[in-house]
C-alpha cells in the first residue's frame, strides 16, 4: 500500500487518535491540540488559559463522536471534555463536578450502542449518558485498561484479567485471566472479541479462546474498513485481518518505520486508511489498477512499437523492451527521434547521423549535411507517400531519398539571427500535410508534402504564431507535441495548454473545461481507441479529455502514477495491447486501459469556513461552526466575505473542482475551494456550491447557504417606516402649511390693509405733530420776544415782573414740549441718525448730573450722584444727554417734597448702566407698564407724564440698549438702563472718527496760574481760553473737548480766575456763576469795568433755570449765557462765534489801519480804552522815542497787558500797532503835503528814511515813490 503524508499546517506530528464525525470531517488528536481536516487544510483547537471555552489540555488521547455531532475528547491531564462544534461550546466534567471522581487522564473511550460513552481513566472506568450527561464510576480499572463493548455487555480489562459487565448491572464478572497484560481489546460483531497480548492475537468467543495467532509484534490499534475487513497495526507494521479464517496478512507499505512508530490506524467512510505515527499523519493513496506499478526504469525521449516490441530512445541510447528483458541496441549517444518503417527503425541522435536499425542492429548510418557550423540535433523523422524521409533538425527540414541521399534542405523563416528553427518534432497527417513544431518559433505547415521534389524552388510554408490580439491564434510559440485523431483533427500541446486546429478558419481553439481554459504546460499528447485525449504535463500528472462528453479526469501520484513529471514528446499508445506508455523522470509509466477506472460519486460539499471582511469573526462564525450554519446573518458593513467549502473526498481531493453561484448568477469555477464576494448588496441571498470531480460534466448535488445582509440603518425596515411616517408628516405638514399660508395671506392682506390704514393715520398724526409743533414755534417766539424785552426793562414793578416771569417760564416749557414732539416724530419716522464717537463718557455724565444740583437745592430734595469706573467709551453725546436729562427731569418733577433722587452710573464689560431712583407720590399705585405712554395721566387730578419717558424709551431702543422700570419699595421707583459702549455694537455709518477726541492719559490736569512756559509751548496761533469752574469734572470735561482749539487756562474759583484774567489777558473767558470766593456775576462785572480786561468776551454757565439769574448775568456785561446741562457742541459753537466776532473787528482794523473806537469797541469800557489810546497817539506818535514801553506807561498797564489788549482789538502787537499808525499818518502826508519822502519819515516818528521805506514796502507792497506815482496816475 502506498501512503501520502498529510501536513498542510498540522500543529504537532505525534498522532494519538483519529476519528470521523457524521459530517465527514477527519478529527486528529495529537500531543498539542485537536485538529479537524477537510481534505485540504487543518483547523486547530488548543488549550487557552485565558478562555474558559477551550480544551482543558492539549494532549488528546481519544475521540468519540456522538449522535448529536458532538465530540467527547479524552485528554491527558484535563480529563474528559464534551465539545459541540455547532455551538462552539466545551463542557469539562472535571471542572463542572469536582466532587465526583472522573479522572484527569483518559486512556481510551468508546461509544456503547450510540447512547453511552465508556472511558478508561486513572480513576477507573466511567460511563456517561450522551443525552442526559449523567455518569457513574464503575469502581475499578486502571489508567491503561482496555475496553470494548458488544450489544449486551461491556468488556473490561485490568492488566491480564478480562471482565464482563452489563450496563444496568453493578456487578462485574471475571471471564478469563490471560498469561500477560492485555494490550488490545476489540469486539467484532458476529466474530467475537479480539484480544491482543504481547505476542499473541486471540479470538475470544463463547466464553473461551476460539483461535489465536502468534505474532512477534504487539498490536496497538485496530480499524474496520467499509468492506467488513479489519486493519491492525503494531509499532512498525500493518496487517490485514481475515475475520472468517482469523488469519493475519502483513501489508507492505511505503511508510518508513525504521525511525517512527505507528500509534493508531483508522479507516474512513470512503475506505481510505489513515495511519498515525509519532512523526506524522499518513493517508492511503487509492491507486487506479490501470496504473501499472512495474515501471521501466529508463529515460525515454521517444517510444515506438516495432514488430510487437517496445523500443525506447533516450539519453542513454536505444533500448528494446520485451517481456521483462531489456536489450541495449545503441549506446554512448542519446537518441532524440524514432520512426518505424515496418522492416526497420530509423533513429536519430545529436551526432548529425541517422541510424537504420534492422533486426535490432544499426547496420546503416546516414549522415546529415555538415553545411552548418553547429551540430544538428534531430528531433523529428517522418516518411511521405513516396517513401522519402523527412528530417526535422535544429536548423530546418531535410529531404532524403530512399537511399538516404539528401535531396533538398528547406529552411524555415523563423526570424532568428542565426537561422535556427529549433524543430521539436514533425508529423505528416492524413491529408499529406507536414506539420513542424518548434521550441519558440511557433508552428509551420506544408501542403502536399509528397509532391515536393528537389526541383521545387520554394514550397508554400504556412507559419502560425501566438498573437495577443488574435483570440484564435495558437496559445504559445513553444510547442512540444502533436497528434491527429480519427476525425483528422490536429491537436497541439503547448507551453500554455492544448489547442485544436480549425480547418475552416485556419485558426485554433483552446481546450476548455467547465468554462475555464486548460493552461497547463503540456509535454505529450496521445489518443486512445475511445478517442480520449491523454495529456501529460510537466509537474501535474495526466489529464484525460473526452471531446464528445466534455469530461476530463485528472490523475496524479495519489492515484498510482509513478511520477507527476513527464518528458516532452515521450508517449506511445499500443492499440493492440490497449496500453499507454509515457516517459517520466522516474521511468516509463505503463497504463493498462483495459482496466476500469474508478467512478467518482456525486459528492455534496460542506461549508468549512467563513471569513468576514478578510478577518475571522470568531465570536460569530468560528471555522468549526461553519458546517452547521444554514443561514448566515451579516451586518450591513460585513458585505465583503469569503466562503470556503470541501467535498470531504479524501481519496483524491485535488481532482475535485468546485462551482458556486450567488442567487441567479452564472456558475463560477474555483480550484481554491473558496468563493470570494465583495460589496454584496443587502437583502436575502442564496449561495449554491457544487463539487464536480474530474471525469464528470456536472453534479446535481449542491449545498445551499442562505445569507441575509442587513440593510444600512437608513434603509432598514424601521427607517422605511419612519420615512413613510415622515412623508405622511410632510404631506400633512404641506397641507397644514398650505392652509396656514392661505390664512396667512388672507390675514396678511387684512393686516396690510390695516397697516396701510394705521400708517396713514400714523403719518397724519406725525404730520399733525410736526405741523402743530411748527405752528406753535412762531407764536411762542412772538410771545417770548416781548416778554423778554419787558423783563429787560428796569422800571417794572415786582408784580409785573412776577407775571412776566410766569409767562416766560411756561412759554419756555411749552417750547421744550414742542421740541420733544419734533424729536419723537423724527424717531418714529426713522430719521434719527446717531453720531457715535469716542470720548470720556464719565466726564459727560458728571457734567449732566451736576447741573441738577441747583434744582435739587431749590426744590429742597436730597440729590445724590455716583459715577464709577467710566472713562473712554463710544457714545452719542446728544442721545445720552437727552436720556439722562429726561430721566432726571422726570424724577425731579415727581419726587415728593424732601424726597430722595439718586443717579448712578457704572460700566461692566462692554456695557454701561444708568440708574435713576426717586421717591414718588403714590408710587405703589402707579401702573408701571403705562408710565412710558405719552401723556399718561394716573387719574383726573394727577399731572400728566408728558412725552419725556416715551422719548427716552424710543432713544434707548434705537441705541440698542434696554430700559426697565421697577418698584424698589412702596414709595421708590427705579429706572435702569443698559447701553452698549463698544464700537462694534453700532452701525458703521454711525461711527464718527475725529482727531478732536483725546484721551485723558498724559494730559496736564493741574491748574495753570503762573506757568507761562505751558502756553508758550502750545501753538501760539491758538486763542487763550480761561475756564473758571469749581467743579473739577466739568472743568476737565470742557478742557478735554476744547484743548485742541484753544490754549487753556484753568481756575478753581472766581478770585483765582480774576487774577489770571488780569495777568494773562485771555481771548475769551468761560465761567460758572455759582463759585466760592467770587461768583460769576460779580467776576463778570469787575472784569468788564477793568480797562485791561473789558474787551474779553465772557460766557456764563449756570444750573439755574430762573430768568432772573440770566438777566443778572447779561446785565453785568456777559456776552453769552448757557444753562447746564449743555451740549459741548453748542458750547463750542458759542465760543467760536464770539471769537469770530473779535476776529472780524481785528480784520477790519488791519485793512484800514484807522483806529475808530466806535467801530471797534463792543462795550463802553472798550470805547473808553480806545479813546485813551487815540489821545496818547495824537500826542506822542511823531516822537521817535515813542515805543511799546513808553506806550504801556502812558496807558497805565503792563507791557504784556497792553500787548494782549491791542492784539485782541487789532490783531497787532504794541510795536506793530505803533508802526501801523505812523504808516497810516505817512499816507495822509504823502497825499496832502509837498514833503519829501525823507521829511515824511522823520515827521511821523521814523528814525531813518531807509527803515521807513522798508516798513512801507512790507505793509503796502510798494515803495513811497511808487505809491506817489500811483496817486498821480489816479
Amino acid at each position: 500500500m502506498s501512503f501520502a503524508k498529510i501536513e498542510n499546517g498540522m500543529n504537532n506530528s505525534w498522532i494519538s487518535c483519529i476519528t470521523q464525525d457524521a459530517k465527514g470531517f477527519i478529527w486528529v488528536g495529537t500531543q498539542d491540540g485537536l485538529h479537524r481536516y477537510d481534505g485540504y487544510s487543518f483547523e486547530i483547537l488548543r488549550n487557552s488559559p485565558r478562555e474558559t471555552e477551550s480544551l482543558m489540555a492539549n494532549w488528546v488521547r481519544t475521540i468519540v463522536a456522538d449522535p448529536d455531532n458532538s465530540l467527547w475528547i479524552g485528554t491527558h491531564g484535563g480529563g474528559l471534555t464534551k465539545f459541540s462544534p455547532h455551538k462552539m461550546s466545551f463542557a469539562n466534567f472535571a471542572l463542572e463536578e469536582p466532587d465526583v471522581s472522573s479522572g484527569n487522564i483518559v486512556f481510551k473511550a468508546i461509544s456503547v450502542n450510540d447512547k453511552y460513552l465508556l472511558s478508561a481513566t486513572e480513576e477507573g472506568f466511567q460511563v456517561y449518558n450522551f443525552f442526559t450527561g449523567s455518569r457513574r464510576n464503575l469502581g475499578y480499572g486502571t489508567f491503561k485498561s482496555n475496553i470494548a463493548a458488544s450489544e449486551d455487555f461491556l468488556w473490561l480489562t485490568d492488566n491480564q484479567h478480562l471482565y464482563r459487565q452489563s450496563l444496568g448491572s453493578e456487578t462485574k464478572i471475571l471471564v478469563h485471566t490471560f498469561d500477560s497484560t492485555i494490550q488490545l481489546l476489540e469486539y467484532i460483531p458476529s466474530v467475537g472479541l479480539v484480544v491482543g497480548l504481547k505476542d499473541n492475537l486471540i479470538l475470544y468467543k463463547e466464553n473461551k479462546i476460539d483461535r489465536q495467532i502468534a505474532i512477534d509484534e504487539t498490536v496497538v490499534s485496530i480499524a474496520a474498513d467499509t468492506k467488513g475487513g479489519y486493519f491492525l497495526a503494531s509499532g512498525t507494521s500493518l496487517f490485514k485481518l481475515n475475520t472468517t479464517r482469523f488469519e493475519l496478512t502483513k501489508v507492505s507499505t511505503d511508510i518508513d518505520t525504521t525511525n517512527r512508530q505507528i500509534k493508531t490506524v483508522f479507516a474512513d467512510s470512503q475506505g481510505n486508511l489513515w495511519v498515525g505515527t509519532d512523526k506524522g499523519l499518513y493517508k492511503e493513496r487509492k491507486q487506479e489498477k490501470a496504473f501499472l506499478q512495474n515501471p521501466i526504469e529508463l529515460h525515454a525521449r521517444r517510444i515506438i512499437k516495432h514488430k510487437g516490441s517496445i523500443y525506447l530512445g533516450g539519453a542513454k541510447g536505444l533500448f528494446k523492451v520485451e517481456d521483462n528483458s531489456v536489450l541495449h541496441i545503441i549506446q554512448d549517444r542519446g537518441i532524440t527521434a524514432l520512426f518505424d518503417e515496418g522492416e526497420s527503425i530509423m533513429a536519430s541522435s545529436a551526432m548529425e547521423e541517422i541510424y537504420k536499425v534492422v533486426d535490432d542492429s544499426p547496420n546503416v548510418t546516414i549522415p546529415i549535411s555538415t553545411m552548418f557550423d553547429k551540430k544538428l540535433v534531430v528531433y523529428g523523422l517522418a516518411k511521405d507517400r513516396k517513401g522519402r524521409l523527412w528530417v526535422g533538425s535544429w536548423m530546418g527540414l531535410h529531404l532524403l531519398d530512399e537511399q538516404g541521399k539528401l535531396l533538398k534542405f528547406i529552411p524555415l523563416n523563423t526570424g532568428s539571427k542565426n537561422g535556427e528553427a529549433k524543430i521539436i518534432d514533425i508529423l505528416i497527417d492524413s491529408r499529406d500535410r507536414l506539420w513542424v513544431i518548434t521550441a519558440g518559433y511557433g508552428l509551420y505547415s506544408i501542403k502536399d508534402i509528397s509532391a515536393i521534389d528537389k526541383n521545387t524552388v520554394s514550397p508554400e510554408i504556412t507559419g502560425f504564431r501566438n498573437s495577443k490580439k488574435a483570440l484564435n491564434s495558437i496559445s504559445s510559440d513553444i510547442i512540444l507535441s502533436t497528434v491527429e485523431d480519427e476525425k483528422g483533427q490536429m491537436w497541439f500541446g503547448t507551453e500554455f495548454g492544448v489547442v485544436r486546429y480549425l480547418e475552416d478558419s485556419n485558426g485554433f481553439a483552446k481546450l476548455e473545461y467547465q468554462g475555464k481554459v486548460f493552461d497547463k504546460k503540456v509535454m505529450d499528447l496521445q489518443i486512445d481507441s475511445d478517442q480520449n485525449l491523454w495529456i501529460t504535463t510537466i509537474s501535474d500528472g495526466i489529464y484525460v479529455f473526452n471531446e464528445v462528453t466534455k469530461t476530463m479526469r485528472h490523475f496524479t501520484t495519489n492515484d498510482g502514477l509513478i511520477s507527476n513529471a513527464f518528458l516532452f514528446g515521450s508517449g506511445f499508445y499500443d492499440q493492440v495491447e490497449d496500453l499507454m506508455y509515457f516517459g517520466t523522470n522516474e521511468g516509463i509509466q505503463k497504463i493498462d486501459l483495459s482496466q476500469t477506472f474508478s467512478v467518482k460519486s456525486n459528492p455534496r460539499p460542506l461549508i468549512s469556513k467563513i471569513q468576514i471582511n478578510n478577518a475571522e469573526d470568531k465570536s460569530h462564525i468560528a471555522p468549526l461552526t461553519a458546517p452547521f450554519i444554514k443561514e448566515l446573518y451579516l451586518a450591513s458593513n460585513q458585505n465583503d466575505f469569503s466562503v470556503r467549502f470541501s467535498a470531504l473526498d479524501f481519496s483524491s481531493p485535488e481532482n475535485i473542482r468546485y462551482l458556486y453561484a450567488l442567487d441567479d448568477d452564472e456558475w463560477r469555477t474555483t480550484d481554491l475551494q473558496t468563493a470570494y464576494f465583495t460589496n454584496v448588496p443587502y437583502g436575502n441571498h442564496t449561495l449554491k456550491v457544487k463539487a464536480v470531480p474530474y471525469g464528470m460534466t456536472s453534479n446535481q448535488e449542491s449545498t445551499t447557504l442562505r445569507i441575509y445582509i442587513k440593510p444600512p440603518w437608513y434603509l432598514s425596515t424601521i427607517a422605511k417606516i419612519l420615512y413613510v411616517l415622515l412623508l405622511c408628516s410632510v404631506v400633512f405638514g404641506l397641507h397644514v402649511y398650505a392652509k396656514w399660508r392661505w390664512n396667512m395671506k388672507l390675514n396678511l392682506k387684512i393686516s396690510q390693509e390695516n397697516a396701510r390704514r394705521l400708517k396713514k393715520l400714523h403719518d397724519m398724526k406725525s404730520r399733525l405733530y410736526t405741523e402743530i409743533a411748527h405752528e406753535f414755534k412762531t407764536p411762542l417766539t412772538l410771545i417770548s420776544g416781548p416778554i423778554d424785552s419787558s423783563l429787560l426793562e428796569g422800571n417794572l414793578s415786582e408784580f409785573d415782573r412776577s407775571n412776566f416771569s410766569l409767562v416766560q417760564r411756561n412759554a419756555n416749557r411749552l417750547s421744550c414740549l414742542v421740541d420733544q414732539l419734533l424729536e419723537l416724530a423724527k424717531l418714529e419716522d426713522g430719521k434719527l441718525n446717531m453720531k457715535i464717537s469716542e470720548g470720556n463718557l464719565g466726564l459727560l455724565l458728571q457734567t449732566i448730573s451736576s447741573s441738577f444740583q441747583f434744582s435739587a437745592q431749590t426744590k429742597n430734595l436730597r440729590y445724590e450722584a455716583e459715577i464709577t469706573g467710566i472713562g473712554l467709551a463710544w457714545y452719542d453725546e446728544d442721545v445720552i444727554e437727552k436720556i439722562i436729562t429726561n430721566l432726571l427731569s422726570n424724577a425731579f418733577k415727581y419726587t415728593s417734597p424732601n424726597g430722595l433722587c439718586c443717579f448712578s452710573a457704572w460700566k461692566k464689560a462692554d456695557r454701561v448702566y444708568f440708574s435713576v431712583r426717586n421717591t414718588a407720590r403714590d408710587a405703589s399705585e402707579l401702573p408701571l407698564e403705562k408710565l412710558f405712554d405719552r401723556f399718561y395721566q394716573h387719574n383726573d387730578y394727577s399731572e400728566g407724564m408728558g412725552i419725556g419717558l416715551s422719548l427716552v424709551r424710543e432713544l434707548v431702543k434705537v441705541y440698542g440698549g434696554k430700559i426697565a422700570l421697577r418698584r424698589e419699595q412702596d414709595d421708590i421707583l427705579e429706572f435702569r438702563i443698559e447701553m452698549p459702549v463698544n464700537k462694534s455694537a453700532f452701525k458703521q455709518e454711525w461711527i464718527v472718527e475725529t482727531s478732536e477726541l483725546n484721551t485723558e492719559k498724559g494730559r496736564v490736569s493741574r491748574i495753570y496760574t503762573e506757568n507761562e512756559g505751558h502756553l508758550n509751548g502750545l501753538n501760539a496761533e491758538l486763542p487763550i481760553l480761561l475756564i473758571i469752574e469749581d467743579h473739577d469734572e466739568i472743568r476737565s470735561f470742557i478742557k478735554s473737548a476744547l484743548e485742541k482749539e484753544y490754549r487753556i487756562l484753568e481756575a478753581q474759583n472766581g478770585k483765582t480766575g480774576m487774577e489770571l484774567a488780569t495777568s494773562r489777558i485771555p481771548d475769551i473767558i468761560l465761567s460758572d456763576i455759582r463759585m466760592p470766593l467770587l461768583n460769576g456775576i460779580d467776576l463778570c462785572d469787575v472784569l468788564k469795568k477793568d480797562q485791561r480786561t473789558s474787551h474779553i468776551p465772557i460766557i456764563l454757565l449756570t444750573a439755574s433755570m430762573g430768568e432772573e439769574f440770566e438777566l443778572k448775568g447779561l446785565t453785568s456785561g456777559a456776552d453769552d449765557y448757557i444753562t447746564k446741562p449743555f451740549k459741548i457742541k453748542v458750547l463750542r459753537q458759542r465760543i467760536a462765534n464770539l471769537v469770530t466776532v473779535r476776529k472780524k473787528l481785528r480784520d477790519r482794523y488791519r485793512k484800514e489801519f484807522v483806529l475808530k473806537p466806535k467801530d471797534i469797541a463792543i462795550t463802553p469800557g472798550d470805547e473808553a480804552f480806545l479813546n485813551r489810546v487815540q489821545q496818547i497817539l495824537d500826542e506822542y506818535l511823531t516822537d521817535p522815542e515813542f515805543n511799546a514801553e513808553s506806550f504801556s506807561q502812558k496807558a497805565g498797564m503792563s507791557r504784556m497787558q497792553l500787548h494782549r489788549k491791542l492784539l485782541a482789538y487789532t490783531g497787532l502787537s504794541t510795536s506793530a500797532f505803533i508802526r501801523s499808525q505812523r504808516l497810516n499818518q505817512a499816507i495822509n502826508l504823502l497825499k496832502s503835503s509837498d514833503l519829501t519822502i525823507s521829511e515824511v519819515a522823520y515827521t511821523v516818528g521814523f528814525n531813518t528814511p531807509r527803515y521807513f521805506m522798508k516798513c512801507f514796502k512790507e505793509t503796502f507792497k510798494k515803495t513811497p515813490s511808487e505809491y506817489l506815482q500811483s496817486i498821480v496816475y489816479q
